[in-house]
């Protein structure tokens, strides 16, 4: 029995080689019931506050092995969910343990960050219309495909977004930001009261809630003949267009382009599977919009995932709650 105060079974967050042998057991068992052949650890690649991950190097290939923390075990159901409705573009579910909340999922391969830049804008195309196809069924289906799925429905930011705002006022934010004054709080505050008025003007067109990837840039996104989405640990109920914010960010960041028609070509094959909603001109209006409020929705993203205050790392990543809120003034105030 290890005692370790990090050990994965308490309220911390996950350390590897605080889990691995635990982890070793379960994943050889799944190994065993595949007739694969047992391993002897489990390969370190990425370690965060909140999950971490790791390489399973077997007989036939790689897996990939993921322990996240209590508040992001909705990733798990979340990932077979797709897995399960959507094989061709999302990464394919091997098997989780919910009380360890342990993940496997398959190799994916070379991700888009990795792809040569040449070939890149039309990959990014690619995955952002697959992508928005995903959200779109989604929202058929339902949130009853996802009940564990944390909710960010935009009606509900002012509630949930304030008394975070609030808290920044107190932290230091990350290099080079500036710092939350008392002042950007009551201006936000003041926006909130008008709410009502920024939530017509989204529903202008009736484009339901959907899944929301919440990090969608090119290192969570895999090439195989078409691209490939993976890791959900940032994920919630929303409205769909709140994701296009983070990727075509990404996107501009990746391949370095500066001009409009290249940024319109993108939004268009995103926006391109709602048009049944509307034509292209007033998706292009309702998704300017949601642009202005999405940072909000990554605030409360990132305070879910460094909610746990009995893990004292999670103070280090704090000023990015600043970040978020610096970015949703940037974008609204004049």
């Amino acid at each position: 029995m290890i005692s370790n105060k990090y050990y994965h079974h308490s309220t911390i967050h996950p350390i590897l080689e605080v889990i691995h042998d635990h982890a070793l057991i379960w994943v050889n068992h799944v190994l065993a019931e595949k007739g694969l052949a047992s391993v002897e650890q489990i390969v370190p690649i990425h370690s965060m506050a909140w999950s971490v991950v790791g390489k399973v190097v077997h007989e036939e290939g790689v897996w990939y092995f993921k322990a996240v923390s209590q508040q992001l075990e909705y990733e798990l159901d979340a990932s077979e969910v797709l897995s399960r409705f959507f094989p061709e573009q999302t990464a394919t579910f091997i098997a989780a343990n919910t009380d360890q909340r342990f993940m496997l999922v398959d190799d994916l391969g070379q991700v888009l960050y990795d792809t040569p830049k040449i070939d890149c804008f039309g990959l990014w195309r690619t995955a952002l219309a697959d992508y928005s196809t995903i959200q779109l069924e989604t929202s058929r289906l339902g949130r009853e495909i996802f009940p564990s799925l944390p909710d960010r429905r935009l009606e509900l930011i002012p509630s949930e977004a304030m008394p975070i705002i609030e808290r920044c006022v107190d932290l230091t934010p990350r290099d080079g930001e500036r710092a939350i004054l008392h002042e950007d709080v009551e201006w936000i505050r003041q926006y909130f009261s008008q709410w009502e008025k920024v939530m017509a003007d989204i529903n202008s067109l009736p484009i339901p809630n959907a899944v929301h990837h919440g990090d969608l840039h090119g290192g969570n996104i895999a090439m195989r003949d078409r691209p490939v989405v993976f890791d959900w640990g940032d994920s919630s109920w929303s409205h769909p267009f709140v994701t296009f914010f983070v990727s075509v960010d990404a996107c501009q960041s990746h391949l370095g382009f500066k001009d409009g028609a290249s940024l319109a070509e993108l939004q268009e094959a995103y926006l391109s599977p709602w048009l049944e909603f509307g034509t292209m001109s007033q998706l292009n209006v309702v998704i300017d919009r949601v642009n202005k409020v999405s940072p909000l929705v990554m605030l409360l993203s990132w305070a879910y995932a460094i909610g746990n205050k009995a893990d004292e790392r999670v103070n280090e990543w704090e000023g990015g709650l600043c970040t978020w809120v610096n970015e949703f003034l940037r974008l609204n105030r004049n």
